[in-house]
């Protein structure tokens, strides 16, 4: 039914709620082993730890839904209420670069004194961060669809500006990258890879994801049975082929990332953030490359 109706979605504002949930779910961590006792090999207080983290996902990705989102009315045609709306722009971009600023900064939640200590063996943040850097990217081909029934809603154009000044700030500042960044700079050139080289005859790269076989049927923005026949989706049909240009912002973004990798790494940076900079942009030169 859209972002307005979700599981666990409390208040008509998912960003607060998200930042009260995040403020409470650290008081708990803070103090698991303070308040549970008789767990010696940290069973429960593992369970728990998995459980807040599962939730901070849940929470991030309550906010994402505002992201290329549509309002479903379930409501008969006479009523003049209409089947749906597009999630007006300024909503959908603070909820995209909240959810930006809450992937790259997932890791300030992990208790590492708490992860030494049990017997994880990889931290629950560290892997969810991968999860999230899937769904920003997934959410790109949203914005396709709502721009496309509503030019006047979030663009891709302004999905991907916003996308590139969040995720390669460090390179633009010209310093070594957080943890965050790192990942996130790394998922995005693995996307960038599937899309451009596909363009520039190059082939597919690993990692990415074909949007040709995205919305198959409307899947990925909830198809939702109409009222009085439930084969009948409210959701309208749009052909991706003709809404999505994620190759043309993906080549924009990579063509303005180049000049600025370059200059990055003429400062003096630690050898592995050099490490870091220096393979992402010999994949950026692989990928622009195009066959004679």
């Amino acid at each position: 039914m859209g972002p307005r109706v979700q599981a666990g979605a409390l208040g008509n504002d998912m960003i607060a709620t998200a930042e009260l949930a995040n403020k409470n779910y650290s008081i708990v961590e803070s103090n698991l082993s303070k308040w549970i006792k008789n767990d010696e090999d940290t069973r429960i207080k593992d369970k728990l730890y998995l459980q807040i983290a599962q939730n901070r996902y849940a929470a991030f990705k309550q906010v994402l839904s505002n992201v290329g989102g549509m309002y479903i009315n379930n409501m008969k045609i006479s009523s003049g209420v209409p089947q749906y709306q597009v999630v007006p722009k300024d909503l959908q971009r603070r909820s995209f670069l909240w959810s930006l600023q809450q992937a790259m900064s997932i890791s300030k939640y992990a208790n590492r004194n708490y992860e030494r200590k049990g017997f994880l063996s990889v931290s629950y943040y560290d892997q969810t961060l991968e999860f999230m850097g899937y769904d920003l990217l997934a959410a790109r081909l949203r914005v396709a669809v709502t721009s496309y029934l509503n030019p006047n809603s979030y663009t891709q154009k302004e999905y991907f500006d916003d996308m590139y000044n969040a995720i390669f700030n460090s390179v633009i500042q010209m310093r070594a990258p957080s943890q965050g960044e790192r990942i996130m700079q790394r998922t995005f050139m693995n996307y960038a890879q599937n899309a451009v080289s596909k363009a520039t005859g190059n082939g597919g790269a690993a990692g990415g994801s074909s949007s040709g076989a995205a919305l198959k049927n409307n899947e990925d923005i909830g198809a939702t049975p109409g009222f009085g026949d439930p084969s009948q989706s409210l959701v309208p049909a749009v052909d991706i082929t003709l809404a999505d240009n994620s190759e043309l912002y993906f080549y924009n973004c990579l063509q303005k990332l180049k000049p600025a990798l370059e200059k990055c790494l003429k400062n003096n940076l630690p050898i592995a953030a050099r490490t870091h900079y220096e393979m992402l942009l010999f994949k950026l030169n692989k990928t622009m490359e195009v066959k004679q």
